[in-house]
């Protein structure tokens, strides 16, 4: 081999080499800037911050450096608004920095229904239609009139309603019932082990009013608490619209317990 040929392989080994080693620490360095870029290994424990106001929620989130977006809100009653309700990922949730965290949050308004029209409709199909539109009876009014338990007229804040108007869900409506003379005394049904907003419905059904709502403790949750005594007694005749006591408890009284309609 000449020493021409020898210097020119020489040559091209030494490129070689040198394109290897340039090729090792491009992938050395891009490996370490990747590693850097993404915080490898470094990972951040998703807080909770379902139940608190958006803006509580906010500070919480960019202090642990979290990203956040807001993507969708819903109606809840019993909360004010802007309240995170739900959270993606769930808090306790291991994720990179940067993540972002999505949230659901409680309307600032609750959304409008259309009144149906109740008028010349009996009594009880008007409460089943009152209650598939989210809307609730505020009271009932007896009036004399030869269309006996039928609704006479429909009132939102004390003044007529016209059927197609747009109101908030929940919202309370009066409506005024035609009675016979005849059926002015009613019979006073047993409420009794039923819970608070059964036994409310089934007096309005008999045409009776709510009385006092006397409670044994402090109640904590009014949904789950029972009626052990009512005053009058079931049986009692008394006339339309008179109101009934009732007495409550949170715990279910001994006597109701084969009742399991009723039970949680």
């Amino acid at each position: 081999m000449s020493q021409k040929t020898k210097q020119g392989l020489s040559y091209l080994v030494k490129h070689l080499l040198a394109m290897v080693i340039i090729a090792i620490l491009l992938f050395i360095g891009l490996n370490l800037f990747l590693k850097n870029y993404t915080r490898h290994g470094v990972t951040i424990v998703v807080p909770d911050v379902k139940g608190l106001p958006i803006d509580s929620a906010i500070s919480v989130l960019t202090k642990e450096q979290l990203r956040y977006r807001v993507i969708d809100s819903s109606y809840v009653d019993t909360l004010p608004g802007g309240i995170v309700i739900k959270q993606n990922p769930d808090a306790g949730r291991e994720v990179k920095p940067e993540r972002t965290i999505y949230l659901t949050i409680s309307s600032y308004s609750a959304p409008k229904v259309k009144m149906p029209d109740l008028i010349d409709m009996p009594l009880q199909t008007a409460q089943s239609i009152l209650e598939t539109n989210n809307l609730k009876i505020k009271e009932i009014i007896y009036k004399p009139d030869i269309a006996n338990n039928v609704v006479l007229e429909q009132l939102y804040k004390g003044k007529p309603i016209k059927p197609g108007t747009l109101i908030p869900i929940n919202s309370e409506i009066t409506l005024v019932v035609g009675i016979h003379e005849t059926q002015r005394m009613v019979i006073v049904p047993d409420v009794r082990c039923q819970t608070l907003m059964e036994a409310l419905t089934t007096l309005q059904l008999y045409g009776l009013s709510q009385g006092s709502i006397v409670a044994d403790k402090p109640i904590t949750d009014s949904s789950r608490v029972f009626v052990v005594k009512q005053e009058p007694p079931a049986g009692d005749s008394k006339p339309l619209g008179s109101p009934v006591d009732v007495f409550i408890s949170e715990t279910l009284p001994p006597e109701c317990q084969n009742d399991v309609s009723i039970l949680p």
